[in-house]
């Protein structure tokens, strides 16, 4: 466990007593007194068949306790924020049934900690494998990883518990596939986020094995495992167990992500809603102005990194959104991408962001820009936070947005986008000058 500063405990244990303030829950007396934003992370189940609700303060506070042992790192890497989050979430819910309140910082960091501590563990994977097969061999060692053909000998001689699942049913349906097997230690979700970095790791090198010795190079080749919902057809099934409990536990894939419904709500016209018909028909078109362009370019890479189930090139991919309207010759480059998508996101015609976290903002951009240029020019690939490419996504929709508004408003080329997000940069930079 690596140790949280007295500022992070002073700023843990203020915001963890705050949450027993009468300010910081909601106890609805009617539907409409329910909140709907963040519904599940708001909802406290208490003792008694009693629910309460989070209020918006209350949520901050909630977030701020996650957050300092998150910054902490201190699980040393073997949690995800989302298992701070949940382990928070139910020890809150057994000190507000109890009636305890807090009155040092370690009470609340051990009381999660003993939560967590019980999720991590090693846990290993059977996936199946595509575009690779076994010859005249049964398995095939990628050094930490093992490529094998799978059958119930395998589940029985690792001493793991199948008699729940019918094993031989699921293998006949997968009877023609190659298996890859590898381990990796965290809770379950990290756990499997790393096996699965690790599996890339692997097809990625059989992928430049193949390239090397054939004349195509990689072209002909498509290699990956069917754990994530892009590769999955109708419904496929993988395997994990863990070294504690030794139980097969089947995993079943579909395709990904929740339904965009298009339904009437879609149809009315909101200044929202015209500018998403207005990019389709931007992208659509044939003949299109240097401006429009670089939108129909945004609106690929951002296809493509938002299936994209490697988390580093979702963040490279989301760049290459913003470096389609910022990144000009000449310039530097950090200046040019965070100065532009703030200016977007505070002064476009949309206003998704306060003018007040204009200075903010920017640093988290110029930060996360770093981190992209880590991954692209020195090649780290573990070191992307995952909370934050799912804020950065949202950032580049809203700038995409924004830049249709712009097109709405006469504009055609990067020049003149450049020419605004400069002459607003340099405006904040003046003390006391906002832009109103």
């Amino acid at each position: 466990m690596n140790k949280i500063t007295r500022k992070g405990q002073r700023t843990l244990l203020y915001a963890a007593k705050r949450l027993f303030n009468v300010k910081s829950l909601l106890l609805p007396k009617s539907l409409s007194d329910i909140p709907t934003k963040e519904y599940f992370a708001r909802e406290l189940r208490l003792a008694g068949n009693r629910t309460v609700f989070l209020s918006d303060s209350g949520y901050e506070h909630f977030r701020a306790v996650v957050d300092v042992m998150d910054r902490a790192n201190y699980f040393g890497g073997m949690a995800e924020f989302s298992d701070i989050w949940a382990a928070w979430h139910s020890v809150l819910e057994k000190w507000l049934s109890d009636g305890i309140e807090p009155e040092h910082a370690d009470e609340v960091v051990r009381a999660i900690a003993d939560i967590v501590a019980q999720e991590i563990d090693d846990h290993t994977f059977i996936v199946p494998l595509f575009g690779a097969a076994l010859d005249g061999v049964d398995s095939f060692s990628l050094l930490a990883m093992t490529i094998l053909r799978l059958s119930v000998d395998v589940f029985d001689s690792a001493g793991v518990g199948h008699d729940h699942a019918d094993v031989p049913r699921l293998l006949e349906l997968n009877k023609n596939n190659s298996w890859l097997k590898g381990t990796a230690r965290g809770t379950p979700h990290l756990a499997r986020r790393r096996f699965s970095e690790q599996a890339t790791l692997a097809v990625g090198m059989l992928a430049i094995t193949a390239a090397a010795m054939f004349e195509w190079g990689a072209s002909g080749f498509r290699i990956g495992v069917v754990m994530t919902p892009e590769e999955a057809i109708g419904i496929s099934v993988w395997f994990s167990w863990n070294e504690r409990e030794r139980s097969l536990t089947t995993h079943y894939v579909s395709p990904r992500g929740q339904p965009f419904f298009v339904n009437k709500t879609l149809g009315d016209e909101c200044d929202m809603v015209r500018m998403i018909y207005r990019a389709l028909d931007i992208v659509q078109a044939s003949d299109r102005t240097e401006l429009e362009e670089a939108i129909t370019k945004a609106a690929y890479w951002y296809s493509d990194a938002h299936r994209d189930p490697v988390l580093v090139m979702k963040l490279v991919k989301y760049w290459s959104c913003v470096e389609a309207f910022f990144s000009f010759e000449n310039e530097e480059i950090t200046h040019a991408v965070s100065a532009g998508l703030a200016s977007m996101l505070v002064f476009g015609g949309f206003r998704f962001v306060s003018p007040f976290e204009y200075s903010t903002l920017k640093k988290q951009i110029m930060d996360l820009y770093s981190l992209r240029s880590r991954a692209v020019h020195r090649g780290y690939h573990e070191h992307i936070p995952e909370r934050e490419v799912a804020q950065f996504s949202q950032w580049v929709a809203w700038m995409i947005i924004n830049m249709v508004a712009l097109v709405e408003r006469g504009y055609t080329t990067l020049k003149e986008v450049k020419e605004q997000t400069e002459r607003l940069d340099s405006m904040e930079k003046r003390p006391g000058r906002r832009e109103s």
